[in-house]
């Protein structure tokens, strides 16, 4: 049906955060809300081991992904020009980025 590869990552200049790899749901399983589901459930298991924010790079040409992400809350941090090595023409790429919210501590 699909499948979603992510990782948590915490790198000693950078707060922590989750990077999805990849995120693939069947043709025939499309529009069924299961991206949803997995995006959703990837971003809880993120905020529970302490990410700042979720992260994923997406194609610039792929526009049924890019609404899906920013209709759940993910926004366009940047663009890489070139980042995918297709042949004869290369892609550039999307950052899309969500944030945990957190409460504000009171000191």
């Amino acid at each position: 049906m699909g499948y979603i590869f992510g990782q948590y990552q915490v790198k000693k200049t950078q707060e922590p955060y989750g990077h999805v790899a990849a995120l693939t749901v069947s043709p025939e399983y499309r529009r069924l809300g299961l991206a949803t589901a997995l995006m959703d459930y990837f971003f809880m298991v993120s905020d529970l081991k302490g990410a700042s924010y979720v992260n994923l790079f997406m194609r610039t040409s792929n526009q049924a992904a890019y609404q899906l992400y920013t209709s759940m809350g993910y926004a366009h941090r940047q663009t890489f020009a070139d980042y995918y090595p297709d042949d004869p023409m290369p892609e550039s790429a999307y950052e899309l980025r969500k944030y945990v919210r957190r409460p504000m501590e009171v000191q």
